[in-house]
This record gives structure tokens, sequence and C-alpha cells, in this order.
């Protein structure tokens, strides 16, 4: 059963990892994302995974771009797996997982299979 709503050390640690290796990156607005994600709750919003996020933190970062840092990477079968964080008014408020073909992802890739892409200056 999948809970409504999650604290940081509640979600699944995959998604702990990919979310730090996202926060490892530098983009305009990192500390504040980052911030905001260690205080957010979270939920599971589709089959791939991907999670709502409600920042607790009302701090506003000063991002450039909706996405400002995404991750992508293979599935077993050789489907690109892409992983982007969404932020709306400085606020992150999704990390979407996806396939590049729109099917379910099969197996979640090793966090050290991904490469980290900076989206904004």
């Amino acid at each position: 059963m999948i809970k409504e709503t999650m604290t940081f050390e509640e979600i699944p640690p995959w998604h702990r990892e990919i979310l730090a290796k996202l926060l490892r990156a530098d983009f305009p607005g990192k500390a504040e994302i980052t911030q905001q994600i260690n205080t957010a709750r979270f939920r599971i919003i589709d089959a791939n995974q991907s999670l709502g996020i409600s920042a607790l933190d009302s701090l506003v970062a000063p991002v450039v771009k909706t996405i400002p840092v995404e991750a992508y990477a293979t599935d077993k079968d050789g489907a690109l797996v892409q992983i982007m964080l969404f932020t709306r008014g400085g606020r992150a408020y999704m990390l979407e997982i996806l396939r590049e073909d729109g099917n379910s992802v099969r197996e979640f890739p090793l966090i050290e299979k991904f490469t980290v892409l900076v989206l904004a200056p």
C-alpha cells in the first residue's frame, strides 16, 4: 500500500539517492531547493513512481528554468529513463520518472548509472 504522504526519511531509498544525486549538481537555486526537499512531504503519483513534492519550507529558489536539473540512464532493455526535478514559482513540486517510449520503467537503473544534466546556466 502506498502512503498518501511520506517524509523524506520514509520515501524509498532509491528515490532518496536519486534526489541526492540531482542535488549534488550546481544549478541556480540549489541551496533553497535542497532545503525544500529536506523538509518536504512526498507522494507517489504514477506507475513509474514519480513523486509529488510538497515543500514545507517557505524558501523560494531563484531557479531560471522549470526543470533546473535532470538525469538519464537506460532501463534493462536499453530504453532511456529520464528523471526530472520540476519547479514552479521557485518551489520543487515533482520528481518525474519516465521512459522515452511511454512504457513503465521495468527496473530502476542503479544510481551510479545516471548522468546528471543541469538545464540552467
